[in-house]
């Protein structure tokens, strides 16, 4: 490239202003500046990727902000999924998106995760990208167990809460009193009844939504010949 005289000097004494060692080799032959010893330093710095532990995030950056320890101890790595590997391969789809990887690099994106927290389960996606439908979480670390669908989540890993609550909860959508519920048959021991898993007032025999720690049963007289064999049908159901 082609400068003036006039300007080569101060171009160049800014360069190695802002880097001494990175742009200790660039030369200057006339009015030329050579790029090769310029572009050369460059690309090779901004191909150092290193953990940024300092942050709260889980990610590499390659800025070219590592302290000099990190190069020396060989902590920077050649490229962000190296990087990622080294340092977070415990939240390597999280460390990969935050590096500027494309999302669709993470492996469960948008699938769902449980929160024990909330007692839900969240999407693998990031918080800033939740929706009025879209219940993102964060990106779920790789060692936690995804799932495609809330229904799938809330099963396995949320059995013992009323599904159709926990699925409405994960997906942030609304449900009925009258949806909430099983509508199988466990007893209620305050009245030694069987009585129906759904909330009171929305059906006939609805008695609450059973416990985890309550015994279902598909109908009432397996219920009572199970739980409450001493009582005729009539006494035993609510």
């Amino acid at each position: 490239a082609e400068y003036s005289a006039d300007q080569l000097p101060s171009l160049l004494t800014a360069l190695k202003t802002a880097d001494a060692s990175l742009f200790a080799f660039v030369t200057v032959d006339g009015i030329d500046i050579y790029y090769g010893d310029l572009i050369a330093p460059l690309l090779a710095k901004y191909s150092d990727w290193y953990p940024k532990w300092k942050s709260n995030e889980n990610t590499c950056s390659n800025d070219g902000q590592y302290e000099p320890y990190m190069k020396k101890s060989k902590f920077v790595k050649g490229s962000l999924e190296e990087c990622c590997n080294a340092y977070y391969s415990w939240a390597f789809d999280d460390c990969m998106v935050l590096g500027g990887a494309d999302k669709s690099t993470a492996s469960n994106l948008d699938d769902f995760y449980v929160d024990y927290y909330s007692n839900s389960c969240k999407q693998s996606c990031f918080e800033k990208d939740a929706t009025d439908t879209k219940n993102c979480g964060g990106i779920a670390p790789n060692w936690m167990q995804t799932f495609r669908t809330a229904d799938a989540c809330c099963s396995t890993k949320l059995f013992w809460l009323d599904q159709a609550s926990c699925i409405a909860a994960s997906t942030k959508k609304t449900i009925n009193e009258e949806d909430k519920g099983s509508k199988d048959w466990y007893v209620d021991w305050e009245m030694y009844k069987c009585v129906r898993d759904c909330v009171k007032g929305t059906g006939s025999n609805c008695g609450g939504l059973a416990g985890n720690w309550d015994d279902l049963f598909i109908t009432s007289s397996s219920c009572c010949n199970t739980m409450l064999p001493w009582l005729s049908d009539s006494d035993c159901v609510g």
